[in-house]
């Protein structure tokens, strides 16, 4: 599985440049074999990109990128496809507190084009909240979380329900 981040930095180098862009729209090639997936950070929606296709060595995807944003897409071979799937419903509840979360802070650079990256530990968090509620160190930051937790399936979860193996994005 391969993921990439298209960003649309509307071809300036500069920050006071920046409230000029447009959206584009265009031909993204991204190396490897499989679907296409989009991810929606904001809602958490996963779906097949709309338009795409298999070309030599990597798969072309159609995308529109809004001004000073990007997207993300999981590039999956058909083997781990059908692992992106709903569920439902299960017979029974889980409790699931005690996360731990680690976050890689992305932080402005000397040009649109440069990023610097920071660690920062939260440590252990009771309830999933916005970052900036979690942290002064992260008002208004962007980046990527590594969430992660302990729990403990009930016995009344059976062999005929589907994988809890889950990955949040």
């Amino acid at each position: 599985m391969s993921n990439y981040f298209p960003y649309n930095y509307a071809g300036t180098d500069m920050y006071r440049e920046i409230h000029d862009a447009k959206a584009v729209a265009t031909t993204v090639t991204l190396q490897g074999e499989g679907v296409p997936y989009v991810l929606d950070a904001w809602t958490g929606e996963v779906r097949v990109a709309e338009s795409w296709e298999a070309v030599d060595g990597g798969v072309a995807v159609d995308v529109t990128i809004a001004p000073n944003d990007s997207i993300i897409i999981v590039l999956a071979t058909d083997e781990l496809a059908p692992a992106v799937e709903e569920v439902t419903s299960f017979d029974g509840s889980v409790e699931v507190a005690g996360w731990n979360l680690f976050v890689e802070r992305w932080l402005a650079g000397e040009t649109v084009l440069d990023t610097r990256k920071k660690m920062v530990e939260i440590g252990v968090i009771d309830e999933l909240k916005p970052w900036n509620q979690l942290s002064k160190h992260l008002a208004n930051a962007s980046g990527e979380g590594t969430y992660t937790a302990t729990f403990t399936m009930p016995e009344s979860f059976s062999e005929g329900q589907p994988s809890i193996s889950t990955w949040i994005m």
